[in-house]
């Protein structure tokens, strides 16, 4: 529960977060489907043997390829099948609480996020996400 990739995929996972906060889970999905993103590249550019690190733990590219997939972008592919509800708002409430809660252990392109990192994009990615459906509703 250290990773806010979990934190996601289980809140993607839950029917009712999915039916009356899709907005907020966009919201928050777009951050972790970009981050994971930028991680497969950076893991792609440094490494270049059988095996990968995926959560401090080795593995091959296979299994990586399936972890990056099903973990980073299939919660946004699920997320935007969803018909908008709620408000994106509702993203800020588990990236704070993860951010209380635990310390950010992610790495991008070798630079520590910090824990505000992620509340700040979040945030971003909220008014860009309140945004793209006000503008598609007209």
């Amino acid at each position: 529960m250290n990773y806010y990739t979990t934190w996601n995929a289980m809140m993607v996972a839950v029917p009712h977060l999915r039916h009356n906060y899709a907005r907020g889970l966009v919201a928050s999905s777009v951050v972790v489907s970009g981050a994971g993103a930028v991680m497969f590249v950076d893991t792609l550019a440094r490494k270049r043997g059988a095996n990968v690190l995926w959560k401090g733990r080795q593995v091959s590219w296979a299994a990586y390829l399936a972890l990056e997939a099903f973990f980073h972008q299939l919660p946004l592919a699920i997320s935007l099948a969803q018909k908008p509800s709620g408000s994106a708002d509702w993203a800020l409430v588990p990236a704070f609480t993860y951010a209380i809660l635990c310390t950010n252990p992610y790495y991008i392109l070798r630079y520590k996020l910090r824990n505000w990192h992620g509340v700040a994009l979040v945030g971003l990615s909220v008014a860009c996400v309140d945004l793209a459906w006000r503008v598609s509703e007209k």
